[in-house]
């Protein structure tokens, strides 16, 4: 078995920057804006269940992309794991029709 650095692959940060933005905006709004939503509360309530929303489907979708990581040789399935010995503390994936194991370059320590 080969150990060999992941080309390519990354948890797509757009999204974190994007709910992030979209937290500190729904405060500073809901902190400019408090006697408009004490009269229409049911206001809050959709906002907190789109941010919570949003925030599960990112969640989500970082490890659903980091379940599912295609081998880049033969675009084949792997298998993810989060220790091993060839490379402790990093996730890795193993490709078995390459016999190749890749290093996703993500710490668990970190």
């Amino acid at each position: 078995m080969r150990v060999k650095k992941h080309e390519n692959f990354a948890i797509p940060k757009k999204h974190f920057i994007f709910l992030g933005l979209l937290l500190i905006a729904s405060q500073a709004g809901a902190y400019m804006a408090n006697e408009f939503l004490t009269r229409n509360s049911y206001l809050i309530g959709y906002i907190v269940i789109f941010i919570l929303g949003y925030g599960c489907l990112v969640f989500a979708m970082s490890f659903y992309k980091l379940y599912h990581v295609p081998c880049p040789t033969c675009h084949g399935k792997t298998k993810t794991k989060s220790s091993r010995k060839e490379t402790p503390d990093n996730w890795s994936a193993y490709c078995s029709k390459c016999d190749v194991l890749w290093d996703l370059g993500i710490g668990n320590g970190d």
